[in-house]
């Protein structure tokens, strides 16, 4: 038997009450037989029908226990895919900072190298004039 099956019929049994007590109790307040008997059996399955309702909508424990699962499973590979993406970008921002780092060294020698020959031709110059 399937666990929702199980819940309908437990969920039937709550509903269950002592409809003779109830048509006792409409009779004392002036109902007819007839009428406390409709009365009673038309609220009996108008309660039974919303629990019927209510248990179509229900869902196994393993479903669900299932679905659980494999939004853990789901959580995980998400993770472990965001944690890959982040060292990819944290090593591509590393070589962009060593690459911004060598161009920034080559320009300091580059810099020197100008400074040095230019120093070079005034003390020449000076020297000569």
């Amino acid at each position: 038997m399937n666990h929702i099956g199980l819940c309908r019929r437990n969920l039937s049994t709550v509903t269950r009450f002592d409809t003779k007590k109830f048509v006792q109790l409409l009779e004392k307040g002036g109902f007819s037989l007839q009428q406390a008997e409709t009365a009673v059996g038309i609220v009996n399955k108008a309660v039974n029908d919303g629990i019927s309702l209510i248990a179509k909508n229900l869902v196994t424990k393993e479903r669900l226990n299932s679905v659980a699962y494999q939004q853990k499973v789901d959580f995980a590979k998400l993770k472990g895919e965001l944690q890959t993406m982040d060292k990819s970008e944290f090593t591509s921002l590393k070589k962009d900072q060593e690459l911004l780092r060598t161009n920034l060294t080559n320009l300091q020698n580059r810099l020197k190298e100008e400074i040095t020959k230019n120093l070079a031709g005034l003390y020449t110059n000076s020297v000569s004039g």
